[in-house]
């Protein structure tokens, strides 16, 4: 007997509108309905996850930023794997030594450290679907 069903989003749920398909729902809640677990595991951030799969009607537990945290379908954060100080030191040295600027996610969304100028820039790039560099679910 099948407990549970975990699937990724892009390339699975979602369609070329980057929207999870009526067939999709479908299967899902029919799936639940027969008490079987469904469970999203995802690259994306919880916020941008969160509102595609309420924009389906859909409830379930939610996998997000490649295994970094994890929430049930009301929300509540069930883990999450946080760097410890030292390490993100070493990783923005990193990025300095090469000329980099860091994207840092988190269970808010992603945190640019750009200065503004180039955010707005990012911004207008982003609406266009060419940027991919900032933003949590504020839009900052």
């Amino acid at each position: 007997m099948i407990k549970l069903i975990s699937s990724d989003m892009d390339g699975t749920l979602l369609d070329s509108y980057r929207q999870i398909t009526p067939i999709n729902v479908e299967a899902i809640k029919r799936a639940q309905e027969n008490g079987i677990n469904f469970i999203i595991n995802t690259g994306r951030e919880y916020p941008n996850a969160r509102g595609l799969v309420e924009a389906a009607g859909l409830k379930c537990d939610l996998i997000c930023s490649n295994g970094a945290c994890a929430f049930d379908k009301d929300g509540n954060l069930l883990f999450e794997h946080i760097l410890d100080k030292e390490t993100v030191r070493t990783i923005f040295d990193a990025f300095n030594k090469y000329g980099m600027e860091p994207a840092l996610f988190t269970t808010e969304g992603r945190i640019s450290l750009l200065p503004l100028e180039e955010r707005d820039t990012c911004r207008t790039r982003k609406d266009s679907g060419t940027c991919c560099c900032i933003y949590g679910s504020n839009g900052y």
